[in-house]
């Protein structure tokens, strides 16, 4: 159901880096949990899943359709 691959999110041109290398998939009636230190990335991860941050790369598929699209 939601898919990440190889996702980054980086600010300040590229010097802040805030999700690096992450992937998971959440298959449908699962329940996911992100758990970590402040500013380990779990806000920003979350919202390049619904679009309020894109992703610097990688992909986001959620139904197997890319959130970008």
């Amino acid at each position: 159901m939601i898919e990440l691959r190889n996702i980054y999110k980086s600010f300040d041109n590229g010097f802040t880096h805030a999700v690096a290398n992450t992937s998971f998939t959440v298959e449908e009636g699962e329940l996911l949990g992100l758990i970590g230190e402040s500013g380990s990335g779990k806000t920003t991860t979350l919202k390049m899943i619904n679009r309020l941050e894109e992703p610097s790369s990688g992909e986001i598929r959620v139904n197997g359709q890319n959130v970008l699209d």
